[in-house]
């Protein structure tokens, strides 16, 4: 097996925030390298770990250092919340794929407090149309209150556009 380091073939800037990725990588405990980056020897077996999440950042490390890309995990297949990955290591033990591209206002990529209210307002209403026991929709009823955060995102937003 070839080692991944120094690949070059997915630049960083193939990656922005809200984008939903794949990444898959296969880890060798106490792996050798020899002179040319080829595995020669591992204490154990590859291990499989596959993770999907939103990209976060993409950043230099350190501000210095080389292209990391940070990303919720929102499968819950990572270990911690986040995980990173340097896009000039994909190669034969990384593998990172682009499942879709983020879409315009949308800022669920973004943490909470980073949100507009505006958009926080709109996606609560969205979420409470798509409670299936709640009342309203099992009657095929407006939700009031729903409309109601639709409204007052809707105010706001034209607030902000007037703005002098």
């Amino acid at each position: 097996m070839k080692s991944c380091i120094r690949n070059f073939a997915t630049p960083a800037t193939a990656f922005i925030p809200g984008q939903t990725v794949r990444r898959e990588t296969i880890t060798y405990g106490g792996a050798v390298y020899d002179r040319n980056g080829n595995i020669t020897n591992s204490n154990s077996p590859g291990i499989r770990h596959v993770c999907t999440g939103i990209v976060e950042r993409v950043e230099l490390e350190c501000g210095v250092g080389p292209w990391r890309v940070t990303c919720r995990d929102f499968d819950k297949t990572a270990i911690l919340e986040t995980f990173s990955f340097y896009p000039e290591n994909i190669g034969p033990t990384q593998i990172v794929e682009i499942l879709s591209q983020p879409v315009p206002g949308d800022e669920s990529h973004l943490p909470y407090e980073q949100q507009s209210l505006v958009f926080r307002l709109r996606k609560r209403a969205e979420i409470r149309r798509q409670i299936p026991n709640r009342r309203s929709v099992q009657n095929g009823e407006p939700d009031r209150l729903a409309d109601l955060l639709e409204e007052a995102a809707t105010v706001i937003e034209q607030l902000e556009n007037n703005k002098p």
